[in-house]
């Protein structure tokens, strides 16, 4: 196996070959539900500015369709190893390089992370800012659940656009995290 990630001699190769890979498909990253009150604090530290933000629970079974592909990261201490000596549009090759993207280091186990593989003709490339960035849009139905942080400014459903459109559908339920006064977890409360 030759490992062209260590032979890369400077950034703009890294870059040169991210830009290839986004030709082949994007990646949505989610968290499951099997992470640990504990490792909640911790992706709720990291993923939503220290608990300001929310989280959006996903029923799985509508993120799939014909054109995207979910997979659990697999956790390791080996790096997964692509063969630069195939045709990089292989079968083989493909399929290194689509593990390579599932593939993550032990150190971040706590997520209990999945990935959503998209077809890059599904997404909408819109300018945020001073960049651009790449939408998809997700079935209404595979939301369950809403979770406002501990820290939110947004108390109320109706605060917030987004959230007021989605509390229009029943199968979406709303809640808001709060610190345990004894215990280092979160607890949350219905709030529709």
């Amino acid at each position: 196996m030759i490992d062209k990630f260590n032979s890369m001699s400077n950034w703009e190769d890294i870059l040169n070959f991210k830009r290839g890979t986004d030709e082949i498909f994007r990646i949505l990253c989610f968290s499951s539900e099997e992470a640990s009150d504990t490792d909640q604090i911790l992706l709720w530290s990291h993923y939503s500015k220290n608990h300001r933000g929310i989280r959006i629970h996903f029923n799985s079974e509508f993120l799939e369709t014909s054109r995207t592909k979910l997979y659990k990261v697999d956790y390791t201490d080996e790096r997964a190893q692509l063969d630069y000596t195939l045709d990089e549009k292989s079968r083989l090759f493909m399929k290194q390089l689509e593990k390579s993207f599932y593939t993550k280091s032990k150190a971040w186990k706590y997520e209990k992370e999945y990935r959503l593989f998209v077809d890059p003709e599904i997404c909408q490339k819109k300018e945020v800012g001073d960049t651009f960035m790449y939408f998809v849009k997700i079935p209404i139905r595979s939301i369950v659940r809403v979770d406002l942080g501990a820290f939110c400014n947004k108390p109320h459903v109706q605060d917030t656009e987004i959230l007021k459109e989605l509390s229009h559908y029943k199968n979406v339920q709303f809640y808001k995290a709060t610190l345990d006064e004894e215990k280092y977890k979160l607890n949350y409360e219905m709030i529709n």
